[in-house]
């Protein structure tokens, strides 16, 4: 023991690119692996082949070693072959001894392991009848069927007839060899050793020619020798020696001179590819749907491929089902896209291709299927635009809070499908006014709560409850609370709050309602003598603000309080400044305007802030020679709502990213992948301390879960200002 440690334990190291002692460890292994087999260890260590041995061994994962190990001891039913004979002459010589000893690979023994899996005669009769008119060793299937169903077989007998018909007697192979020997004289033993595993160059050859293959591929293919892609994932190399010798050495040709370039499998070299090689690469697992846009025509091209290799391999690939595809030409694609079109939905080529993949794998996809073969394009744009639309409204039902879920599910399904059309169309965003609504889908977004301040709008309301009323009287017999009566039109009730001094009469009209009931009721009703004053007198308990001067009546200057502490939130948020300076910034703006002087420089950190509002549609910009102007603009919330959505998208996106982290540094607290844990080799890049896991309680763990804590801070805050925005 130790022999071949002893011998090659350097070499086989700078082979694996392995530390010594693991190499040393699974040298005895194959050491041991020799052994079992019936190999002299002595002789193997001075043979030709132990390199190419130990490159195999040592470079397979241990799975496919395995697999490799069972496949070496179930070939021909003598490993000795494999490394026992020095030369052709020696070998030729010992299969003459066999006599009539049927050994070889080939079609037959492919046959015979096949069907030696099977575990009763009836489950042999039965495979042996679905093969039905398929030649299974010089006899069609279901010929084999008849014959061992006729009785007086056991399955033993029948699996010995069977072996019988595998492979060829041994004096055979000598013979054929030494007629190859004598027209070729680079014919060796190593080339007799392959067509014995082959079952022979010539029908190896015609194999890969019947795959449409060309011939100076297949000649390489069989005769040369091929570098095998031994870095490919497990799964892969465990397939690939599942698969027949020919098909093997084609694959490790395809792998390792073709894509070992750098060449990339997408959608245009989908198209050009020949199908066998699609169907190989996708049953071996190295090309996946995801890897292109165009799945269905990479299906298609995979089924051709799959029903060639049935053809002429049927004792490896028979009962071998992928999914369906088809190939669509430019102009059916066009076809569609016209149709998604006309349905309101645009779509480019490739993004057509890749809806129909989806929508195959969705509970559409026979009725898609269907219409697909029957080339009814119309038809294939319908289910689609159906298909897209469903997933929207789930996209939408799924940010939409639950009690509003609840209150949507109670309604019948067409008031249910005008709402979520409206939903969809705004992207959940509350109407700027139910006035431009038509009355029955303002009253409907009322009733769900999605649209804010619905007593203003009591007037339009009352219409769509009295309409929807007569078609649905269970549902909406009662008159809502928040319609209420006697009130004018919404927009002469903002017209009388304006005159009263409001700069926001939606948020004044809720806050009065609220503050002052019936008094603020009454007065819109009935507007009586001097109802400007009493509204202004309203709004002045709760408006005020500590400003200095007067108008030329005399009267304190009154602004929205509300919008103050508002803004400052806003300016804070954007601009990350201290809560006092923004709380200034946001009353000079709320009195009016902000002056500055643009020869001023100490006024220069003030106006870079002012850039930032403008930027974000916060404020507007006046220039001047002698002052500048900065005034709050109109729509500034509609501004500060959309830019604090972006920021809280890609707050949660971070979160999210930050959450998946599961290294983290043990000293500063930087987060690390695990692959780049490895690439740094689990030691920090700025640093240099250990990398451990963020379970683990070190200094930087806490570091990053205290980030993680603010991060989710910052993100409940964001929300809360969006909400009151």
């Amino acid at each position: 023991m130790g022999k071949l440690k002893d011998n090659y334990s350097g070499n086989a190291a700078r082979i694996a690119g392995l530390p010594r002692s693991k190499i040393s460890e699974m040298l005895d292994k194959a050491e041991e692996f020799l052994e079992e087999v019936g190999i002299d260890v002595n002789e193997f260590v001075e043979g030709e082949k132990t390199r190419d041995f130990l490159r195999l061994y040592l470079l397979m994962p241990e799975e496919v070693r395995k697999k490799m190990e069972e496949y070496i001891k179930g070939r021909y039913n003598m490993p000795h072959l494999l490394f026992g004979p020095k030369d052709l002459a020696e070998f030729v010589d010992f299969l003459r001894k066999l006599g009539d000893t049927r050994i070889g690979g080939g079609r037959g023994w492919r046959w015979w392991r096949r069907l030696s899996r099977v575990k009763t005669l009836e489950e042999l009769i039965s495979t042996l009848e679905s093969l039905g008119d398929v030649e299974v060793l010089g006899m069609r299937g279901r010929e084999w069927a008849e014959r061992f169903r006729s009785g007086g077989y056991t399955l033993e007998k029948a699996l010995e007839e069977i072996e019988e018909r595998a492979g060829r007697p041994a004096k055979e192979w000598a013979d054929y060899f030494i007629r190859k020997g004598l027209k070729d004289r680079d014919f060796n033993l190593e080339r007799a050793l392959r067509e014995l595993e082959m079952g022979g160059e010539e029908e190896a050859m015609e194999n890969l020619r019947r795959l449409g293959i060309g011939k100076p591929t297949a000649r390489r293919v069989v005769e040369e020798p091929i570098k095998a892609g031994l870095n490919l994932p497990p799964k892969i190399l465990s397939y690939l020696f599942s698969l027949p010798p020919e098909l093997r050495r084609y694959m490790f040709y395809i792998l390792s001179y073709r894509l070992g370039k750098g060449e990339k499998i997408d959608s245009q070299a989908v198209y050009k590819a020949l199908p066998v090689n699609l169907a190989l690469l996708y049953l071996s697992g190295y090309l996946k749907s995801e890897d292109v846009d165009d799945v269905l025509t990479l299906l298609a091209k995979v089924n051709e491929g799959l029903d060639k290799l049935k053809e002429v391999y049927p004792e490896v690939f028979w009962g071998v089902e992928v999914e369906r595809g088809v190939k669509l030409s430019r102009d059916e694609i066009a076809n569609i896209q016209d149709g998604l079109r006309r349905r309101g939905i645009p779509m480019k080529a490739g993004a057509v291709r890749r809806l129909l993949s989806e929508t195959l794998n969705s509970p559409l996809g026979d009725k898609v299927w269907e219409a697909i073969l029957q080339r009814r394009w119309s038809k294939v744009a319908d289910l689609l635009a159906g298909y897209v639309r469903e997933k929207g409204k789930t996209k939408l039902l799924a940010r939409i809070p639950e009690q509003v879920r609840e209150k949507l599910g109670r309604l019948p399904e067409e008031l249910r499908e005008e709402v979520l059309e409206y939903l969809e169309r705004r992207d959940l965003k509350p109407p700027r006014s139910l006035m431009k609504l038509k009355p029955r889908l303002a009253f409907l977004l009322a009733y769900l709560g999605l649209a804010g301040h619905p007593e203003m709008y009591s007037d339009h309301l009352v219409r769509g409850w009295e309409e929807l009323r007569e078609k649905y009287p269970d549902l909406f017999g009662e008159k809502p609370g928040f319609i209420l009566e006697g009130l004018p039109p919404a927009w002469d009730i903002k017209d009388m709050l304006r005159r009263a001094g409001s700069k926001n009469p939606e948020e004044d009209f809720s806050r009065l309602l609220r503050e002052h009931g019936e008094e603020f009721l009454e007065i819109l009703r009935t507007r009586p003598k001097g109802y400007l004053r009493r509204l202004r007198g309203l709004l002045e308990e709760w408006h005020r603000v500590p400003v200095s001067g007067r108008d030329e009546e005399g009267e304190v200057k009154v602004r929205v309080l509300g919008e103050a502490d508002l803004l400052t939130e806003v300016i804070q948020e954007i601009t990350r400044i201290s809560r006092k300076k923004a709380r200034d910034i946001a009353r000079d703006l709320l009195r009016g305007s902000l002056k500055l002087t643009p020869s001023d420089e100490s006024e220069r950190p003030l106006r870079f802030l002012l850039y930032k509002l403008m930027d974000k549609g916060i404020v507007v910009f006046y220039p001047g020679w002698r002052e500048e102007k900065w005034s709050l603009r109109r729509e500034w919330r509609e501004s500060a709502r959309r830019t604090l959505e972006k920021e809280l998208k890609a707050l949660e996106q971070e979160i999210l990213r930050r959450k998946e982290v599961r290294y983290v540094c043990s000293h500063c607290g930087i987060g690390y992948s695990e692959e780049k844990a490895l690439e740094h080799h689990f030691t920090c890049r700025k640093c240099g301390a250990l990398i451990t896991t963020l379970d683990e309680e070190t200094e930087g763990a806490e570091k990053y879960k205290k980030f993680l804590r603010a991060m989710e801070r910052r993100r409940e805050r964001l929300e809360e200002l969006i909400q009151a925005l």
